[in-house]
């Protein structure tokens, strides 16, 4: 098979949702699937082949079936040697593709976010983790050590203080606050003590919790003091994140690009302002910005590159085939 006729893909597999995206090696993208969530921590291993096998084969409707020549992977919940191990055993008789590469999710959101290029991601979804690249390719990631000992500012942490804030409110611990009517609905709920059933008793407790994050920034939005405390006190251990890797990678003189991944930061200025105000203590010269590319992208980017291809000549197609498949 002649170059031009390889196909790379990329997946980008979390939490909540897994998506895999097909290109050519011009850039061009032939195809997108998504499916469900696919960290096997939370689903388990077979949930997760068969979430990526699934958002594979949605994406390859326009194309027929065929074998994808280099599929790069990235995964939330690989946070550990054991845990590569443990997935590239698990995938060793995968069928879909010719070459498979697992990524931990941070690197592939990097790339996507810079196209390659030095800088910073901060992600805050159901999880969080911070990660960067400098322009000697040194690459440090920091945070991403699960909802128990870590995710500091995601929305799990979100919806976790938001739930304690509401049930301290009820011990009168705590203040009121416009949490509460916020939850309830959210839950379906008229008492304080049904939180308990609706919480523990929930099949995937992390994405129950971390559904309830909006909850505390419309709260914030309409000038609840307890979910604006929240968001600023969660938005100084991002900030912290940043600035670790900053240090880490010989970057706080430099001029930071600092891309904004995951759904807590769609809450816009009451989130993405607290974290501005974080980092000007810090006294770094950052600029705060969207990701160029989705994760899923990045990890199509490093399929790419993997096989030889110079990315910087086909940004331009990649542009303008996502703005197509929008």
């Amino acid at each position: 098979m002649g170059d031009w006729m390889k196909i790379v893909g990329g997946i980008d597999g979390g939490a909540t949702k897994t998506e895999c995206v097909l290109m050519d090696i011009q850039g061009n993208i032939l195809g997108r699937g998504l499916a469900g969530p696919s960290n096997y921590h939370v689903v388990g291993i077979n949930n997760t082949i068969k979430a990526i096998r699934k958002s594979i084969i949605e994406s390859l409707k326009n194309i027929g079936e065929r074998k994808i020549d280099y599929l790069t992977i990235g995964l939330a919940g690989l946070d550990t040697k054991r845990d590569f191990k443990y997935i590239e055993r698990s995938f060793q008789n995968f069928d879909l593709a010719n070459r498979l590469d697992f990524k931990h999710d941070s690197i592939i959101a990097l790339i996507g976010a810079h196209a390659g290029k030095p800088g910073i991601i901060v992600i805050a979804g159901t999880g969080s983790v911070a990660a960067g690249i400098n322009r000697d390719k040194k690459y440090v990631r920091v945070g991403g050590w699960g909802y128990l000992l870590g995710d500091e500012g995601s929305a799990f942490t979100l919806g976790r203080r938001g739930l304690m804030a509401v049930l301290r409110e009820y011990d009168g611990r705590g203040a009121s606050t416009k949490i509460t009517r916020r939850i309830f609905d959210k839950l379906g709920i008229d008492d304080y003590e049904d939180i308990i059933i609706k919480i523990y008793g929930a099949e995937r407790i992390v994405e129950k919790v971390a559904s309830l994050a909006p909850c505390v920034t419309d709260a914030a939005k309409e000038g609840d003091s307890i979910a604006i405390n929240i968001i600023y006190e969660e938005m100084e251990k991002v900030g912290e994140l940043i600035y670790t890797v900053a240090k880490r990678l010989d970057m706080l003189d430099e001029d930071i690009s600092v891309a904004m991944i995951g759904g807590v930061f769609r809450a816009g200025e009451v989130v993405i302002g607290s974290l501005r105000k974080v980092l000007n203590r810090y006294e770094l010269k950052f600029k705060l910005i969207e990701p160029l590319f989705p994760p899923s992208i990045g990890a199509a980017i490093w399929s790419l590159q993997s096989i030889g291809v110079k990315v910087n000549d086909i940004i331009n197609n990649i542009e303008n085939s996502l703005e197509m498949l929008d």
